[in-house]
């Protein structure tokens, strides 16, 4: 059985505020802290790839062997 793809995460459209020169910006903690999420995410999405992945070449070499 491969695992469940992990839920969604709750990120929230980032706050950008205008520079000096005209420029929008966007905070370094902001930009980060929700680069971590993301990338949590995906970590956990990789790995319940390769769970169904593995399940898949396990029951692909199995019954291949059954022939």
């Amino acid at each position: 059985m491969c695992a469940e793809l992990p839920a969604k995460p709750d990120v929230l459209p980032l706050v950008a505020f205008v520079a000096e020169n005209g420029a929008l910006v966007y905070s370094k903690a902001d930009v980060d802290a929700r680069d971590v999420l993301i990338a949590e995410y995906i970590v956990e999405v990789r790995g319940s790839w390769f769970s169904c992945h593995s399940q898949l070449g396990w029951n692909r070499d199995y019954f291949a062997a059954q022939e």
